[in-house]
């Protein structure tokens, strides 16, 4: 197995893993949208996206959406970053 072709199957895999991730991020974002508190509903509004940053806004399971979130969201851009260096070794790297 050559190198470009492992560089293939590592970008092909971090592909994957990207969508499995994207899914479980927005799975965790929907629970925290929906466990907003009552009390502090029209705050979540006005911070739109912003709310991810304060905590308070969130009942019990709202938080560890909240973190679960964090973590998936993360774990996504590691997986983008994996398969754009795969990318790049196979458009430029290969060739040198």
């Amino acid at each position: 197995m050559t190198l470009e072709q492992i560089a293939a199957i590592v970008q092909l895999v971090a592909l994957l893993a990207a969508l499995v991730c994207i899914a479980l991020a927005l799975y965790h974002f929907w629970g925290m949208v929906t466990h907003v508190r009552p009390d502090r509903s029209l705050a979540a509004n006005l911070l739109g996206p912003l709310s991810i940053l304060s905590g308070a806004l969130y009942d019990a399971k709202g938080q560890r959406h909240r973190e679960s979130f964090g973590v998936w969201f993360l774990l996504t851009l590691a997986a983008v970053v994996v398969g754009l260096v795969a990318r790049f070794y196979l458009e430029k790297g290969a060739s040198v």
